[in-house]
């Protein structure tokens, strides 16, 4: 709505007042997202880890299964932290575009995943992978921003 105060069409030249409300929205809801992420950081480690600990683990000791879930939940916390971008591409009209993105750093990263396992990679390093393609949305989704909206 911020936005379409400036005008109704996509490529509309943002006012100072809207840029300011937008500027607000994305400060408060990055520190909404910054909370639910470590919110969803210590719930998931936390019940992995009491999870973990039961498990008759024969293949993989306890400390690498528990170093790679922290990496997992590292990366999950990341994708929590990554909405905010998301939702600010959806409300700048960028509608699918955050899909088209998602889905291209899938496909790389499930390519990567069956190189690291055909070159004998295990659980640690796939979990890297995982985390790796968690964070970089971020960084393509504010890329894309920048870029298009300055």
């Amino acid at each position: 709505m911020a936005k379409g105060r400036s005008g109704g069409d996509i490529d509309v030249s943002l006012t100072p007042e809207s840029r300011k409300e937008i500027a607000d929205l994305v400060f408060s809801s990055s520190l909404v997202f910054r909370v639910l992420a470590t919110v969803t950081l210590t719930l998931a480690w936390l019940a992995g880890y009491f999870y973990l600990r039961h498990l008759q683990l024969h293949q993989v000791p306890l400390r690498s299964a528990l170093i790679a879930w922290s990496i997992l939940c590292a990366g999950q916390t990341a994708t929590v932290w990554t909405m905010v971008w998301t939702h600010l591409l959806i409300g700048l009209g960028f509608v699918g575009w955050e899909t088209i993105l998602i889905s291209a750093v899938s496909i790389v990263t499930i390519a990567v995943q069956i190189g690291v396992s055909l070159s004998g990679g295990g659980l640690l390093a796939l979990a890297i992978v995982q985390t790796v393609a968690s964070v970089l949305p971020r960084y393509l989704f504010r890329w894309f921003v920048r870029r298009y909206q300055p």
